[in-house]
């Protein structure tokens, strides 16, 4: 069991109505989203991974939305195709160099390929599941922190 206590004065307080997305209610008041800065070891490991990698690939998606152009200067300090989510199809152009398009049942042949052919994958505002476009995971053909 649980008690919460809310002052009177907070109870007279004017709120606005709670934001729905995805099927969930956003209700708690002023919150913000919070800013997350990882590990400087982290970052320092995941900058060798991608700079030793000689096919490198990135799979953008919703979260990638409004960092469109942060991607792009990744994509060419890595030399790496961009290939896109269907939630983060509209992060990028597809008549960008180095864009493939979507990926997925919907996707295009040159993401098909670029996911096949990569040796270092860079995942960015996506949690897609890859388990069946990326037999490279399974064959330890990529390499990375998480499996």
């Amino acid at each position: 069991m649980t008690c919460v206590i809310v002052p009177k004065d907070l109870q007279e307080e004017p709120v606005a109505p709670p934001m729905e997305a995805h099927d969930t209610v956003h209700s708690s008041a002023g919150w913000s989203s919070p800013r997350v800065v990882p590990y400087e070891p982290d970052l320092q490991r995941a900058a060798d991974l991608l700079n030793e990698g000689k096919k490198v690939a990135m799979l953008i998606g919703a979260g990638a939305l409004r960092a469109s152009d942060e991607v792009l200067q990744v994509a060419d300090t890595l030399g790496a195709g961009v290939a896109k989510a269907l939630l983060g199809k509209a992060a990028l152009p597809d008549d960008l160099p180095g864009v493939t398009g979507s990926i997925g049942l919907l996707g295009t042949k040159p993401s098909w390929e670029l996911m096949k052919e990569c040796d270092t994958l860079l995942m960015v505002g996506s949690s897609l599941a890859l388990a069946l476009l990326l037999g490279g995971l399974r064959h330890g053909v990529l390499r990375g922190g998480r499996r």
